[in-house]
């Protein structure tokens, strides 16, 4: 199936697993829903966005998986990891079971919005779920967000919705066709190259596979996995424990514990 050509940049510049409190869990993630939030911060882009997350000021544990400007999107948490991002806790479907989105206030606000529009029909595309899979942060914590959307008892966000449902139908179909918020149809940006600063950019999202199925000495074995870049993850924590080993978290650091070391406890 052919798709649209980005009118942004993709950026993968993932946050250390080691960022304070807590913000990368590291928790495995099948992703069932995406949801939707705006920044909050009408002066910031994507990429300062992604550098707040690891400011030594910032002492707040949350965090996301995509962020979207007028020009790039840059993915902080790989997409098989939960972010802390809905307000429903530790084991709340919103944090365990969806991708979060943050668009950006800043800029070219119909831009940003076409742009995250394309971005979330090219997610549901490859995890083979549909618009009834959008969620706002609202809809799991009744947090007034995406506040950008709100106007008009959510007119924008059935707006947004629908444009994501058109993506979706004819991925074929170039962005910029229409105007979100009611203004004046802006020009397109300046075409933006790679500067070969060190995050990556990819063309395209990575491609999720729900699960991978294989043996351990004869004995059948399945996992929930992801291909990305021709290469498959499986989270840590099942595997090991398949193995007969324990998985603990321990001075801030995962500590893979045998079985005759725990029986000497």
């Amino acid at each position: 199936m052919k798709t649209a050509k980005k009118n942004y940049i993709f950026i993968v510049d993932h946050i250390p697993a080691n960022t304070p409190y807590n913000r990368r869990p590291g928790l495995p993630l099948v992703p069932e829903y995406i949801t939707v939030h705006s920044t909050g911060n009408p002066g910031s882009t994507a990429r300062q966005e992604r550098a707040w997350l690891i400011n030594p000021a910032n002492k707040r544990t949350a965090s996301w998986h995509i962020c979207i400007d007028e020009r790039e999107a840059v993915e902080a948490i790989p997409l098989g990891e939960v972010a802390w991002h809905a307000g429903d806790g530790g084991n709340g479907p919103g944090n365990r079971k969806s991708i979060a989105i943050e668009i950006c206030e800043s800029g070219d606000r119909v831009k940003t919005l076409e742009n995250a529009a394309e971005l979330v029909a090219e997610l549901l595309r490859r995890l083979n779920l549909g618009t009834e899979r959008l969620r706002r942060h609202w809809d799991w914590s009744r947090k007034a967000c995406p506040r950008i959307l709100m106007a008009d008892n959510w007119a924008g966000w059935e707006k947004f919705k629908l444009e994501v449902e058109k993506r979706l139908n004819n991925p074929e179909s170039t962005s910029g066709s229409t105007n979100l918020t009611g203004t004046a149809k802006p020009k397109n940006p300046a075409n933006l190259t790679n500067t070969g600063s060190k995050p990556a950019v990819r063309e395209t999202l990575p491609q999720i596979q729900h699960r991978v199925e294989g043996t351990l000495d004869g004995r059948p074995l399945k996992f929930e996995a992801y291909l990305i870049n021709n290469t498959t993850y499986v989270p840590l924590r099942p595997l090991i424990e398949a193995l007969g080993l324990q998985l603990k978290w321990m001075e801030g650091k995962y500590h893979i514990v045998t079985a005759a070391s725990n029986q000497n406890k």
